[in-house]
């Protein structure tokens, strides 16, 4: 496996994507309705470090705004 895998974290949360998101900068990943992630830091920022859980173990940046 390529990427670096990293323990689950037992405070964790499992959120839903309820709006499109369109990563147009390429720092963090483009999510679609329907998705889930797991969310493993949530920042004040509005961004929260988790991972699209139908992709490998990457962690990203995602939008808080657009998870429920």
């Amino acid at each position: 496996n390529e990427h670096q895998e990293y323990p689950t974290h037992s405070q964790s949360e499992i959120f839903y994507v309820h709006s499109d998101f369109i990563d147009k900068i390429g720092d963090c990943v483009s999510l679609q309705r329907g998705d889930t992630v797991e969310i493993h830091e949530k920042h004040s920022s509005g961004w929260w470090l988790g991972r699209r859980l139908k992709d490998d173990y990457i962690l990203t940046w995602i939008p808080s705004a657009f998870l429920q």
